[in-house]
């Protein structure tokens, strides 16, 4: 994963992040669905995601995004860590108000004949 910056810092320091761990082999029939929806004005959302996928696993993760039309600021953080063989289908669905503001990174490693759509 690159080096932290100003971002993850204050994703880091605001909130618990959310992890999801496939194991090895295994194969998660239907997605997994991470939800999450701002409603309160002038308080950011710093939502942080990190979904490992063990050696030949497979799933599907979608990250739903929603909010109140309300003067709110997103800033999400999201790993993907993808060992060897792993297939994982990662979707992400903004519904953000045309108030709110997201700044956010998605940072994936994959690993030997993985692989991330």
């Amino acid at each position: 994963m690159p080096a932290p910056d100003a971002f993850d810092e204050l994703n880091g320091s605001s909130s618990d992040a959310i992890v999801i761990d496939v194991p090895a082999g295994r194969t998660i029939e239907g997605p997994i669905v991470i939800a999450q929806h701002i409603g309160t004005a002038g308080v950011p959302s710093c939502p942080r995601v990190i979904v490992r996928a063990g050696a030949d696993s497979e799933a599907t993760v979608i990250e739903w995004s929603s909010s109140e039309e309300v003067d709110a600021l997103v800033v999400p953080v999201t790993e993907l860590d993808l060992a060897a063989s792993a297939r994982l289908r990662h979707v992400g669905v903004q519904m953000l108000g045309t108030r709110t503001w997201q700044i956010g990174r998605l940072a994936a490693k994959v690993g030997q004949s993985a692989t991330l759509r």
